[in-house]
């Protein structure tokens, strides 16, 4: 996901290139030197220099959105989910408030959506991290990752607050819910993320039919819906329809595999043909 954020960012900067070098001052073009040295380090996965290049990029020309974008993705992208120590965690703050920066003088840039919300799911801020999404999918409403992104939310927080639940009740992630008012509460709580998660989810896949992923999600909310429903043949219903999603993931995968394999045959044999 952040390597699509990057591509776009990449788009960007090559607009920009575009100016008339007589409409930008030495200040600025001072800065957009500085935006393609850092640009070359940063694909050669050299993200403090990288850093170091876009941070004088934004002093020379606090306007230059790219600049920052890229400043904020290098941070991300040196981020290790999990690891609490203060420097890492620093990495993804100073990656939140270049996003956030850029949202200030543009407040519907899509990629700083995203890039926020995607910070906020790693660092397991799960509410955060969907509203961010719900906005990416305002602002762009044709993006199916935004809405598989608030499918996983839903699904990860559901799984959150079930294995909290079971734990309280001494129970394994895999045994029912004793209990009919017990399993009748908790599927009264769980349920609302459960169907926006699968909607979320079904939108993304009419966006790209051949979402594997999102199927594979679907797998897992159906899964978590089954672990409260609360009789014996809802259970079974949706445990199948599990079984489905999965067999429709796998499906997909393979035929991905497969246009994937043609299409490096194909490059091949145009190679050797010349």
């Amino acid at each position: 996901m952040l390597s699509r954020l990057l591509l776009f960012v990449c788009v960007l900067s090559v607009s920009t290139s575009a100016l008339a070098q007589s409409e930008l001052s030495e200040p600025q073009l001072a800065a957009r030197d500085e935006l393609d040295q850092g640009v070359i380090a940063f694909r050669a996965a050299h993200y403090k220099e990288a850093t170091q290049h876009f941070n004088k990029s934004v002093r020379l020309d606090p306007e230059l959105n790219v600049a920052r974008l890229y400043l904020a993705t290098a941070y991300a992208q040196e981020y290790v989910p999990g690891v609490e120590t203060d420097a890492n965690v620093g990495l993804a703050n100073r990656a939140l408030e270049q996003y956030a920066e850029v949202l200030h003088r543009d407040s519907a840039n899509v990629t700083a959506v995203k890039g926020i919300a995607f910070l906020q799911m790693q660092l397991k801020h799960l509410s955060e991290a969907k509203e961010g999404y719900e906005k990416a999918a305002k602002l762009d409403p044709t993006d199916p990752e935004a809405f598989y992104s608030i499918g996983v939310l839903d699904w990860s927080m559901v799984y959150r607050d079930l294995a909290a639940e079971k734990s309280k009740l001494n129970l394994r992630m895999q045994d029912t819910i004793p209990g009919a008012r017990a399993c009748s509460d908790l599927r009264s709580k769980m349920l609302p993320n459960i169907n926006n998660g699968m909607a979320m989810l079904k939108q993304a896949m009419t966006l790209r039919p051949d979402y594997a992923d999102a199927m594979a999600y679907m797998r897992e909310l159906y899964r978590v819906r089954a672990d409260v429903d609360c009789d014996k043949a809802a259970r079974e219903t949706d445990i199948a329809a599990a079984e489905k999603w999965s067999d429709l993931a796998m499906a997909a995968r393979r035929k991905q595999a497969e246009a994937e394999k043609k299409r490096t045959q194909d490059a091949g044999a145009g190679d050797n043909s010349r």
